[in-house]
């Protein structure tokens, strides 16, 4: 204006700031800037035509405001009647905004993280491969900051051996079993963190729990003060660790024998159990996983399963069996064959060998022999007694005599008849 402002009564300008700040301190270019509590005040003089004065307030954001919008306007109190007295009032304006008496606003910065940890799905047996997947989230406004120390840690447990990690941003590194990231994660945006590893052997049937650490800047105030661990999102409720248990087979085979009586050309019927009682079905890999030969006594006649592949080689009196027995479950192979005249009176024994993939590594490691159940003990083989032939009649000397006096008088009489004619 024309005129000149001067140093009325009262302030000049307020600037009462909101509850999410705290004053600091006011400072102006002229005049008299105070600081009461949490409002600025001014008192000075302007001069006509383009006088001009700065204010200066500082505040600290408060806590709790993390992600709020922060908004303040000022009141300028001057004479527009140039009678000496306050009159006219206007409200701050910010310039960056279109219109008029705008009020300045900003959004206090905030960095809000959240980590789930997945594992890639099984079978997970000694010697495979495990891979967790970590996902870093920020919800918040502003991104993290790269502080001083780790962002995450994950130290993986002793069933496991660390391999590989590597992360879509940001750096991993690895050192013994701990894999580490270091890094800043965008507003509104994620970061992938990938861990290998392999499972250690002695761990079948285990349960493998692992659980990372994040840490993060939350307040942006340069350090990383907030923990969050990593969370099993397949598991309800916050903060699961991620769990999976070691997959294995363990094979047992029972071999019974139908009852007797066991005669020579009877037939015999074997029944074989195999039962798996690991949490992992067996593997029908290379090679056959059950093989039977009978002894000399027996006639192989056929060979059948409940599940899987039976072969009777009848030449060679000898049963295959290939195929997979499921976790907690059982097949039956049905094996018939006839008593020969070699049996008779004889103890007839035998005992199937089967083979599978504990570790379930794709090769059969690991043996047995069945074992028949009425047998106290482990690993018998199945025995049966063959009945003995019935004894063949015997003559005495003198009826053999008989029997040659016999046959020449019959003789004789033969020869008459024949002079006679």
């Amino acid at each position: 204006g024309t005129g000149n402002q001067a140093d009325n009564a009262g302030n000049e300008f307020t600037d009462v700031l909101p509850a999410g700040l705290t004053l600091v301190s006011t400072s102006a270019t002229s005049g008299t800037a105070v600081s009461a509590g949490n409002t600025a005040t001014w008192n000075g003089t302007l001069a006509p035509l383009g006088g001009t004065v700065t204010i200066t307030i500082n505040a600290t954001v408060n806590a709790g405001t993390k992600g709020m919008t922060i908004s303040n306007q000022g009141t300028v109190a001057f004479d527009s009647a140039g009678n000496g007295t306050n009159g006219g009032s206007a409200q701050t304006d910010d310039p960056g905004l279109p219109g008029t008496a705008d009020a300045t606003s900003f959004v206090v910065g905030n960095a809000s993280l959240t980590a789930t940890k997945a594992v890639n799905a099984g079978p997970h047996a000694v010697g495979s491969t495990v891979t967790y997947t970590v996902v870093l989230t920020n919800t918040g406004n502003t991104a993290s900051p790269d502080n001083a120390g780790n962002e995450f840690t994950d130290v993986l447990p002793s069933g496991l051996t660390l391999v590989s990690a590597t992360a879509t941003s940001g750096t991993a590194a690895t050192s013994g079993n701990m894999a580490t990231w270091n890094g800043s994660v965008p507003a509104a945006g994620s970061v992938t963190i990938t861990i290998t590893a392999t499972v250690n052997g002695g761990t079948q049937g285990t349960v493998i729990s692992n659980q990372g650490t994040l840490v993060y800047d939350a307040d942006l105030n340069g350090s990383n003060e907030t923990t969050v661990l990593t969370d099993d999102t397949s598991v309800a409720g916050p903060a699961n660790p991620t769990v999976f248990t070691v997959n294995y087979a363990a094979l047992a085979a029972t071999k019974t024998v139908t009852a007797g009586p066991y005669r020579v050309n009877s037939a015999v019927t074997y029944t074989i159990t195999l039962a798996n009682t690991g949490n992992a079905a067996t593997t029908d890999n290379a090679g056959n996983e059950l093989t039977d030969v009978l002894p000399i006594g027996l006639t192989l006649v056929s060979a059948a399963a409940t599940s899987g592949t039976a072969v009777a080689l009848i030449p060679s009196r000898t049963v295959t069996w290939n195929g997979s027995v499921a976790a907690g479950g059982s097949v039956t192979i049905t094996i018939v064959a006839q008593i020969n005249a070699v049996a008779a009176g004889s103890a007839v024994s035998n005992q199937a060998t089967y083979t599978y993939d504990s570790d379930l590594n794709g090769s059969n490691e690991s043996t047995g022999v069945s074992d028949d159940p009425a047998v106290a003990g482990a690993a018998n083989p199945t025995v049966f007694i063959a009945e003995a032939l019935p004894p063949i009649p015997t003559v005495s000397s003198q009826a053999l005599w008989f029997i040659a006096l016999l046959l020449m008088g019959f003789g004789a009489m033969r020869l008459r008849g024949k002079r006679r004619m």
